[in-house]
């Protein structure tokens, strides 16, 4: 099960639980986490796993998993010039 949490600055975060415990950071995201954190849109990241690299695992034909290092990593690279 998943719940959302306002974080008190108006951005919402999935925090799952699982046998009562609260995991607020997943190391691995889904596509819609992802799309949230890039605020754009679920086929943009589609986009971007296919033409610009981000990695992502494909479970099934619906199912996609990130990893949250793999990720951070990825917007790090590309952000690094833009400071």
């Amino acid at each position: 099960m998943s719940r959302r949490h306002d974080r008190g600055n108006g951005a919402r975060v999935r925090v799952c639980v699982s046998d009562g415990a609260e995991v607020t950071d997943p190391e691995f995201l889904t596509l819609a986490d992802v799309a949230l954190l890039l605020r754009v849109s679920k086929p943009t990241v589609k986009r971007a796993v296919e033409k610009q690299g981000l990695p992502a695992l494909r479970l099934g034909e619906r199912v996609w998993r990130f990893s949250r290092v793999d990720v951070e990593a990825w917007i790090a690279e590309r952000t690094k010039g833009a400071a």
